[in-house]
């Protein structure tokens, strides 16, 4: 699968509008009972953009970027203009000395673990809520390697999110001399 380790304009992404999707079948019976199966084990990502296009410059700039992309055909980083910061987050062990950072949401009665594979430079690990040093991070996966365990191993820091374009079709009407319109630009997560 092909990603591209460059993020979405951030000037176009602040005016997203979306956020975590699921998938859930309703099924109602002639009683008026249900039954609900989810068929996802946590939320995938949906943004519209099309709210953050609002000038000559940023219709240019996504269009450059959506033809680098080739529509749907490469991924990229995109920053979550609400969720994109971690505070204090669970490390998963995956072997050895070797972690994958995660986010936790929920509450009491129910959690989703989130992997985060997109973090930004600026990451820190802590032990037992001590900075730990002589790690490494891989931004491209969230990977952390040659960390210790023992203690309460979290971090903080920022996280962009793995996306594509759900469209492979850019409409773009000339409205007026400088208003450009595309109706709806669609990012979603790569799972």
């Amino acid at each position: 699968m092909a990603f591209d380790e460059v993020r979405f304009p951030t000037d176009i992404s602040y005016g997203a509008k979306g956020g975590p999707v699921y998938s859930t079948l309703v099924v109602e019976t002639a009683s008026g009972s249900e039954q609900r199966i989810s068929y996802w084990s946590r939320g995938r990502l949906r943004w519209d953009v099309t709210h953050g296009v609002k000038s000559r410059a940023s219709v240019a700039s996504l269009i450059d970027f959506f033809r680098a992309r080739k529509g749907r055909a490469r991924g990229f980083r995109f920053r979550d203009p609400v969720d994109y910061r971690a505070e204090n987050q669970p490390l998963a062990h995956i072997t050895g000395n070797t972690w994958q950072l995660t986010k936790v949401y929920g509450d009491a009665e129910n959690t989703e673990v989130r992997k985060i594979t997109k973090p930004v430079d600026d990451i820190t690990i802590l032990r037992d809520g001590v900075p730990v040093t002589g790690w490494t991070l891989d931004s491209t996966t969230g990977i952390v390697s040659d960390l210790v365990a023992g203690g309460t191993l979290t971090w903080s820091g920022l996280f962009d999110v793995p996306c594509r374009f759900d469209t492979d079709e850019m409409t773009i009407t000339k409205e007026d001399f400088d208003i450009n319109n595309w109706d709806s630009i669609t990012v979603v997560e790569i799972l």
